[in-house]
């Protein structure tokens, strides 16, 4: 009779320690940085961040969860990454404005993937600005402002009226933060909460969905 207890104990164990995909469904908050977190018994969630700057970051996506092990992904919108921007004017070129960009002081090749030039004057033609490994040339005086796009961070928007006559700047974009670091991390869940210890990360439930 013994021993048949000791064979049910390591099972009552098990069943008692396993949490249903149902139970981790509900409202969370990260009380420290405003964060909302509703995760639904469809396995998607939305989150919503509160950013440095007072506004608000959303997304959506999907969760799942392996043991007590909680995961995200399926982001939408993409995540972003915010920046500050330091420039500095080197020298002069025959162009009417030449930008030299990098990437937190990085020697890396910087991926552009979208580089928009407007004004009164322009009808969208591709020879107003050229891209030379990290350097971003515009060829007419009659632009107004520049919208450049890399990788992960939002448009960057340039002005004409704060540049010298064919001056030469070194862009340096700094990344400020990421929005929806939901989706980098994965959290335990543990007594009504799910939490990353090396990010200091703690959402707590604070109603059932």
């Amino acid at each position: 009779m013994r021993s048949i207890l000791l064979l049910f104990i390591p099972l009552f164990l098990l069943l008692g320690c396993r949490i249903s995909e149902s139970a981790i469904a509900g409202k969370y908050i990260d009380r420290e940085r405003d964060d909302t977190l509703h995760m639904m018994a469809d396995k998607t969630y939305e989150f919503e961040e509160r950013l440095k700057n007072g506004e608000h970051g959303w997304n959506t996506g999907n969760w799942q969860m392996d043991k007590r092990t909680v995961s995200f992904f399926n982001t939408k919108p993409l995540p972003l990454v915010g920046f500050t921007l330091r420039i500095t004017k080197t020298g002069i070129t025959a162009y009417p404005l030449q930008l030299n960009f990098s990437i937190d002081q990085s020697e890396k090749k910087v991926q552009f993937t979208d580089v928009r030039i407007s004004g009164n004057t322009l009808e969208g033609n591709s020879s107003d600005v050229s891209i030379v490994s990290n350097k971003i040339i515009v060829k007419t005086a009659n632009f107004d402002s520049l919208q450049v796009k890399i990788g992960y961070f939002p448009f960057i928007s340039f002005n004409k009226n704060k540049f010298d006559k064919n001056g030469i700047y070194e862009v340096m974009v700094y990344p400020a933060e990421r929005l929806y670091e939901l989706d980098k991390l994965s959290y335990k869940y543990r007594n009504g909460s799910l939490i990353n210890h090396s990010g200091n990360i703690r959402y707590r439930k604070i109603s059932v969905k």
